[in-house]
């Protein structure tokens, strides 16, 4: 398997769609780069399942790709001589090592192989996986905070369910009614206090890297 050149323009390009409809300057991105990107190394080894190193490894690529265009140094990204699935342990965690070390160097062409690489070695699609993860990354709304140097997501869920774990979880609250419109949640509120409001609570698409399985 070979992740292409067009591949990589595309998610390139998506990822700037992402950023322009934000008004999110890529020249800006590189600031925080460090933080955000170790924030999903903390992530990755976190992870209980392979599901959840995916989103890490994808996460992290996004924070490199909205920081710098590594289109420029990489004509294709081979992953046929890796092992899927049943890879080992040390392996794994050799290229993890080998992607870090890349990634306080500035070689950051390298830091994106290394995580396609990963991705694969998971027996996942890097390619279907990124386009999943810019899928979910374009359903959040926010703006981006210059003082912490992050984009700061608006309030959201991905599932009914989790709306209503949520408000039953907030002990301040009497009662509420949900409304589900196209792209939010409207939620009526009262609280013990007997003040009201109205709460709102977009919809966000959760990654499906389950179909990205190869």
């Amino acid at each position: 398997m070979i992740i292409t050149k067009g591949q990589i323009l595309d998610i390139e390009s998506k990822l700037k769609v992402w950023r322009d409809e934000r008004h999110v300057a890529q020249s800006k991105q590189g600031a925080g780069l460090k933080g955000n990107f170790f924030e999903e190394v903390a992530e990755l080894y976190r992870a209980k399942t392979n599901v959840e190193r995916v989103d890490a490894f994808c996460d992290m690529c996004v924070f490199v790709l909205n920081a710098y265009n590594v289109s420029s140094y990489i004509t294709e990204i081979p992953l046929d001589n890796l092992a899927l699935t049943n890879f080992e342990e040390q392996k794994m965690h050799d290229t993890i090592e080998d992607m870090l070390l890349s990634f306080m160097n500035n070689a950051f062409e390298k830091v994106i192989q290394l995580a396609f690489s990963c991705i694969y070695m998971l027996g996942f699609n890097p390619y279907l996986c990124m386009l999943e993860t810019i899928k979910e990354i374009s359903s959040r709304t926010g703006k981006y905070d210059e003082s912490i140097d992050k984009f700061i997501k608006d309030k959201g869920v991905y599932s009914i369910d989790e709306l209503h774990n949520i408000l039953e979880a907030d002990t301040n609250l009497k009662h509420y009614e949900v409304l589900e419109l196209e792209n939010i949640y409207k939620v009526s509120v009262k609280y013990h206090n007997e003040k009201e409001a109205v709460l709102e609570y977009a919809k966000w698409y959760g990654a499906s890297y389950s179909l990205c399985r190869i």
